[in-house]
């Protein structure tokens, strides 16, 4: 899934190779229709402050508003954020990487924006959106988790 979605990106015209594929691909299409200015495709990211580094799915803007996105597939709807497990953290974590490496050069800001778009088979993908002050409450908790291993590591 992810491979279709780079190369539609990408302004590929990519067709799912498989039936079982389909499905999901239909799910993610009004996400990816909204879409423009796409900045950063599948990327890894330092932060040099914090020592730990990721690789993002896509920064870019939905709905006009410059936003760090991550896909996932579930058979299901998540329905609540607390079902998402770690995937905040993780979210929460590559913005802090993007925003102290690349300061305000994506879009003249800073990313303070993000979704969590779960794909789901034959549904229309469900959208878990982050404000600013949602990605700070999160950015918090990854701080702890991260101060949490280094302390274990150094233990």
């Amino acid at each position: 899934m992810h491979q279709l979605i780079k190369e539609h990106l990408q302004g590929y015209s990519p067709k799912p190779d498989s039936s079982l594929i389909q499905p999901y691909w239909d799910s993610v299409q009004s996400v990816l229709n909204q879409l423009s200015d796409v900045q950063l495709v599948e990327q890894a990211v330092p932060n040099y402050k914090e020592l730990y580094a990721g690789k993002f799915d896509l920064v870019a803007r939905y709905q006009g508003v410059p936003h760090l996105i991550e896909w996932t597939t579930a058979e299901e709807p998540k329905l609540r954020i607390d079902k998402l497990y770690d995937k905040p953290l993780q979210l929460a974590a590559y913005g802090g990487a993007i925003n102290r490496y690349y300061s305000d050069r994506l879009f003249n800001c800073k990313i303070n924006h993000a979704l969590i778009v779960v794909v789901l088979p034959g549904e229309e993908a469900e959208i878990f959106e982050f404000d600013r002050a949602r990605l700070i409450h999160v950015w918090h908790q990854w701080l702890n988790r991260l101060n949490f291993f280094f302390s274990a590591v150094a233990a």
